[in-house]
């Protein structure tokens, strides 16, 4: 098996769609560490730095739509086996999915600061400690994408720290849900669907971070295997 990784590893193509993936993926990284960074701030009540850190989401999750965009053009030359370029491609787009989420995210956090939306300092703490979550699970993914070509069992065991993390953000999410609705008899209509549509958001980026691990997981299996 380490002799057909080597060959594979040795084309030049794979080795630039591989670069390519690897660039990808550390964009989504970055965008989903400028979101938390930016709740962290706004918890402290550093509105204008928040809203810097906002626009540097942004600007992440286009460099990431970038990304995307060149490996699936050079994915389209077809010059890798077919199975490796349906690999790749799909999971480019769903790792692409987990920075449009951050986005999102930080689009509705900029939304609430701008209405300076009373925000109860246990919801910040719930929110703060999901941020943090999601930095490990996404940077555990991109662990696992990394060893994916040339070690795929080390890959597979990066992969369970992305499904662990999952659930962390789930256990915390279920607490702030709870809050919101703890609260619900303090907000108006709209400053509820804030709050309720980012804590949203941010389960999103989790959940598409396990949808990303677990085609990870697919491939690294099929890979061992051949």
């Amino acid at each position: 098996m380490a002799e057909r990784i080597r060959t594979w590893l040795s084309n030049r193509r794979v080795s630039l769609a591989l670069r390519l993936l690897r660039e990808h993926v550390g964009k989504v990284e970055d965008a989903v560490v400028q979101l938390d960074k930016a709740i962290r701030r706004a918890s402290a009540g550093h509105r204008e730095e928040a809203f810097r850190l906002v626009e540097r989401v942004r600007m992440f999750e286009g460099e990431a739509d970038g990304m995307r965009r060149k490996l699936i053009e050079e994915l389209a030359r077809g010059e890798l086996d077919a199975r490796d370029r349906e690999d790749l491609a799909h999971l480019t787009r769903r790792t692409d999915i987990i920075a449009d989420w951050a986005n999102r995210a930080a689009w509705n956090l900029r939304s609430f600061l701008d209405i300076n939306l009373e925000i109860h300092p246990g919801l910040w703490n719930l929110f703060t400690a999901i941020g943090g979550r999601l930095v490990t699970q996404v940077r555990a993914l991109r662990d696992s994408m990394i060893k994916l070509a040339s070690d795929p069992v080390a890959a597979l065991e990066s992969e369970l720290d992305v499904e662990r993390y999952e659930r962390e953000v789930d256990d915390l999410y279920s607490q702030a849900k709870m809050a919101i609705y703890k609260h619900a008899r303090n907000l108006d209509p709209p400053s509820f669907m804030f709050l309720r549509d980012f804590l949203r958001d941010l389960e999103q980026v989790a959940d598409f971070c396990e949808d990303a691990g677990d085609l990870v997981r697919s491939v690294a299996i099929r890979r061992k295997a051949r």
